[in-house]
């Protein structure tokens, strides 16, 4: 079993690691292989995020002039870099899970909130 203390440095080390956060507009159904977004749109720097207890959490802003795709923002994935031959931690694609697609137009300024948990 990993102990407390063991959850607590996951979720900060997670925290410090996975900086970048990436949005598209793929569909195709997210596969323990993917190392990249399906159709990306804009991959972001979003520094380190933080970590609370068993958790790490991540926020990024994408302002009017980023990301404007004229499509539907359909998938999130979160990277170690922006660029390829980094790692990537996770992929979420809204037709197969509980967020909903969401357009990003010049008028929109967007916020995009996830996290990483962990449990004994």
């Amino acid at each position: 079993m990993i102990v407390s203390t063991g959850l607590s440095r996951m979720a900060t080390l997670s925290a410090s690691t996975w900086q970048y956060l990436g949005i598209g507009t793929g569909t195709s159904t997210v596969n323990l292989g993917d190392t990249a977004l399906e159709s990306s749109v804009l991959i972001k720097i979003l520094g380190s995020g933080t970590a609370s207890l068993f958790t790490a959490y991540f926020k990024l802003t994408f302002s009017k002039t980023e990301g404007n795709s004229g499509s539907n923002i359909t998938e999130i994935m979160l990277f170690d870099q922006s660029t390829a031959g980094g790692n990537a931690c996770f992929r979420t694609v809204a037709s197969t899970n509980t967020w909903t697609a969401q357009s990003k137009t010049s008028t929109i300024t967007m916020t995009i909130s996830t996290n990483i948990a962990w449990s004994t």
